[in-house]
């Protein structure tokens, strides 16, 4: 196994690398009110880059969806993941 997949495939390092993608604005990114447009446009790009890291392997999954989900802008988000709701 070359060392760039021993390193992607070790935990502590992911959780690192997606700590890292999300640092842009710290926990302020994590709360849009009161914030410039600016912002809540670093904000959405921050979980789109999450939300494509997902999807790339089943290593990135777990750390990088930890972070997407850690904090939400309300309940609508996880309401929204429920069968019946519209």
């Amino acid at each position: 196994m070359l060392s760039t997949q021993q390193a992607l495939s070790c935990a502590d390092i992911l959780d690192d690398i997606f700590e890292w993608l999300a640092l842009p604005g710290s926990d302020t990114l994590w709360s849009t009110e009161g914030h410039t447009t600016s912002i809540s446009s670093a904000l959405r790009d921050v979980r789109n880059d999450l939300a494509s890291a997902i999807c790339v392997c089943r290593a990135f999954h777990e750390p990088a969806a930890r972070i997407l989900w850690r904090k939400l802008d309300g309940i609508l988000p996880a309401l929204k993941l429920l069968p019946g709701f519209v």
